[in-house]
């Protein structure tokens, strides 16, 4: 490795810890919606691509199965098969710096050449470092370090063919319940320095031979929907070789999708697939080395994880790393008051329509006068820890709802989940009302939604709407099948009835 690029190489790294741990110390108390899940490597991410913060200490056991098919190349035809699968352990050592160690190994059944049948099998051992932090409430950013040490042949490994890739990763939080990650780095590939005297091998053999040649730059976009406990990922990633030899053509271009359940906080399952478009390289004699990799490929994960909770807010998990930092501790010892058993309390606020209410503020108050607080998030889901044991009431209140009230069950060191409330919207003084039609005077039926809020209705039969709103300045948004949607803006004053007849023109 010469010295320029192995300067380019760590400088990648190096800037984006920087600004990571510039804004980690910025902006450390705001609450953001971090994303949870972890991927193949044990660390949280998407299927592939990483996230490079977590709000929460956890250690993750990822394990994933894999089935993949490589169409007919090079001189003898006929498929090969791949069943492999990799086994991680990763760790979030503090909330902006985590580590993952891994070990990634296929077997492939190749067809039968002129020296009969003919099987490979590859494993190679993965190290990673990644640190990140949030760039204010939208952003996270960090960096990545990941060394792969492949081997002539398993178990042996050999560190002057290292492949060596040092990443920028950014995703954003601030579409929650969607997320979208993206990255962008280089890739040292020193992996030929395997291959001596490739140009001897069986043709499955050299199928199977997973090295390159040339160094590469890589990126990669990924996005994520959250529904309640899934998660609907989609991820697209490619590399570019550094190298007039190796055409655009072939540089491999990675296309996932799939989806993660969430059973319990600390259990997941994924369950994806891989196509890889993009032109199959030379295997001929005294060709350049690229990797061959299976053209669609089925995969079946495992996660367990320690330490973090999936369902707890930002504020929750910030709240208990800083009782866990070591640096909070006193230099002169104080003798601590037993604090009283406490569980957690855990639900979902939902509106008449069932979609979730989110920033619903949750109060639970105890049987010794002690209050615990919370929000929902956007699915309009809350846990909260730290609440006394016993019987306990759980108020909520939201903007333009009734404010509920219901007592639940606290254990000791479990959780209660209570079953989902429904809120009802708040009778209230002033109101809007009026009528839908076309440009022929008919009444339409047309959906009606008043922002701010979550205030929604739907027109009767003659057209007819009615919505109470409190005082103030709102759009009304008027939509109808078929018809070019109107927005209205309207002025609410005290105790009194807005009309608000609207026509709608018919699409061309």
């Amino acid at each position: 490795m010469s010295p320029k690029l192995t300067f380019h190489f760590v400088a990648v790294f190096v800037v984006s810890i920087g600004m990571a741990s510039w804004n980690q110390h910025c902006f450390a108390n705001d609450q953001i919606p971090i994303p949870s899940g972890v991927a193949s490597d044990g660390l949280p991410g998407f299927f592939n691509q990483g996230i490079p913060y977590a709000n929460t200490r956890q250690l993750s056991f990822a394990g994933t199965a894999r089935y993949g098919i490589i169409e007919s190349v090079g001189p003898v035809s006929g498929t090969h098969h791949e069943l492999g699968g990799t086994l991680a352990v990763g760790g979030v050592i503090i909330p902006w710096i985590s580590a993952a160690l891994l070990f990634d190994g296929k077997y492939q059944k190749h067809p039968d050449d002129a020296r009969g049948a003919d099987s490979s099998f590859i494993g190679v051992p993965v190290i990673k470092l990644r640190g990140g932090a949030p760039l204010g409430r939208m952003l996270l950013l960090g960096g990545e370090l990941e060394a792969r040490i492949p081997g002539d042949e398993p178990p042996s490994l050999k560190f002057n063919a290292a492949i060596l890739t040092a990443r920028v990763l950014a995703t954003v939080v601030s579409l929650a319940p969607f997320y979208v990650g993206a990255t962008v780095g280089f890739r040292l590939d020193n992996s030929e320095n395997v291959a001596v005297a490739y140009d001897s091998f069986r043709p499955g053999d050299r199928v199977a031979l997973d090295v390159s040649s040339y160094n590469a730059v890589v990126f990669g976009l990924a996005m994520a929907y959250q529904f309640r406990k899934f998660r609907f990922i989609l991820e697209g990633d490619s590399l570019k070789y550094i190298s007039g030899d190796a055409p655009f053509s072939q540089s491999p271009t990675r296309i996932t999708a799939g989806a993660r359940y969430a059973a319990t906080d600390a259990l997941q399952f994924d369950l994806y697939t891989e196509t890889i478009a993009g032109k199959r390289p030379d295997i001929s004699t005294n060709s350049p080395l690229l990797p061959i990799l299976p053209r669609f490929s089925i995969f079946a994960g495992l996660r367990y994880t320690l330490g973090g909770k999936t369902g707890a807010s930002t504020a929750q998990q910030n709240d208990g790393m800083n009782r866990l930092n070591p640096n909070d501790k006193k230099k002169t010892p104080v003798t601590e008051p037993i604090r009283p058993p406490t569980g957690t309390v855990s639900g979902r606020i939902l509106d008449a329509e069932g979609l979730p209410v989110a920033e619903a503020n949750i109060s639970i108050q105890g049987k010794d006068g002690t209050e615990t607080t919370g929000v929902t998030d956007a699915e309009g889901t809350y846990r909260i820890p730290e609440v006394p044991v016993g019987a306990v009431t759980v108020t909520v209140t939201a903007e333009y709802f009734e404010t509920v009230s219901f007592d639940v069950d606290v254990t000791k060191d479990g959780t209660a989940d209570a079953a989902p409330i429904t809120l009802v919207q708040s009778k209230v003084g002033s109101q809007i009302r009026g009528l839908v039609r076309d440009q022929n005077g008919n009444p339409l039926s047309a959906n009606i939604r008043v922002v701010p809020g979550k205030l929604k209705t739907k027109t009767n039969s003659d057209g007819f709407f009615e919505v109470d709103v409190v005082p103030g300045d709102y759009t009304v948004e008027i939509s109808s099948a078929g018809f070019v949607r109107q927005n209205r803006a309207v002025t609410v004053g005290d105790n009194t009835v807005v009309i608000l007849n609207v026509d709608l023109t018919a699409r061309q």
